[in-house]
Formats: structure tokens, sequence, C-alpha cells
């Protein structure tokens, strides 16, 4: 369909990568094991393909996405699908290993220089890069802390919390809401 954006949602990949791993974790099913490795090493196959290479800033990048955020889409360097990817990546390594599984020495090489975006003066996960606090569908920046578990200070994790809310749609409820409060109990 012309014009339709929803296919450049890349980040399904991780979605579904991390719904078969949670999963594994949650049932010990060993048997699942080799079909999530398979699974988790074409996503990550894919992500390597899809990532861009910046030599003036030594990164990597994802352009040309649609954001969990559906009111944004054809954004770089969105944060939940880069943080996304370096799960995918790291995961993907770590089960070929653990397989016996060739290991494509890509997977970290990527996961490790892959960009995510931060405004260090707000000490805040921006949602993608260049992102001008317009209003979000949710908040992308959030979902990296939770479900993902992003590795940054608490002090971060509050602030981003906090910084997305007045920025949603008015009179609407959204998955995010629920997120926000689940960060707040945290």
């Amino acid at each position: 369909i012309p014009g339709l954006v929803y296919c450049e949602q890349i980040h399904i990949n991780y979605d579904v990568v991390q719904a078969l791993w949670r999963y594994y974790l949650n049932s010990g099913d060993e048997t699942m094991l080799p079909a999530i490795a398979e699974v988790t090493a074409e996503c990550a196959d894919f992500f390597v393909a899809r990532s861009i290479y910046n030599a003036e800033k030594d990164r990597y990048e994802i352009h040309n996405v649609c954001c969990p955020d559906e009111f944004h889409n054809n954004v770089n360097n969105n944060a939940f699908t880069n943080y996304g990817a370096v799960f995918v990546l790291k995961l993907a390594d770590k089960l070929a290993k653990k397989l016996g599984h060739t290991v494509n020495p890509d997977w970290l090489k990527v996961a490790e220089k892959m960009f995510i975006p931060i405004d260090h003066d707000k000490k805040i996960i921006v949602e993608y890069e260049g992102y001008d606090d317009s209003t979000i569908k949710q908040a992308d920046a959030v979902l990296c802390i939770y479900p993902m578990n992003v590795d940054i200070p608490l002090e971060y994790q509050i602030n981003t919390n906090h910084y997305y809310i007045p920025l949603y749609e008015k009179q609407k409820i959204m998955m995010s809401s629920a997120i926000h409060g689940t960060i707040a109990a945290k």
C-alpha cells in the first residue's frame, strides 16, 4: 500500500525475540532453545544488515523506521528500535555460544557501538534522534526502561519517566500509562 509506513516497524523483530526468550526463561523448556536461537540469529543478522556504520561518530545507527510511537515514522535512531537491536544481537551471540552454533562476529561489533539517543543534559532517553517534544502516541523511551531494562542510572530512568507524561495526546488512554506506573512503582 503506497505511503504505508508500518512495514518500517522493524522493532517487531525485537518484540518476537523478547517474547520467545521470556517464554524460555519462565518455562525452562529446553526443547525450545534451538528454535529460539535460530529465530534470534535470523533477527540479529537482519539488524546487522539494517544497521549503518557512521564512521564520523564511530557508531552504528538504524535509519528510516516507524517507532512503536506511530505518530513518528521515517525517523532515525529510535531508542526502542536501536536498544531492541542491541538486545537481539547480544542474545544471538549468547545462544549461539551456548548451543555450539556459528557466531556471527558482527553481532557484538554492532551491539557494542549501536547508538542509543540520550540527552545527558536533561538526563533522559530521547525517543529518536531529532525528537522535538511533539505529541506522542506512546513513549518509546519509557519502554526502554520497562520492559527492556536498559542499563542507565536511576536518575535517568526517573527523569525519562516524568519527561514524556505531558507529551501524550490529551484524553487518551494508552499502553504507556501502565508503563509509567510500573516504572514509578519500581
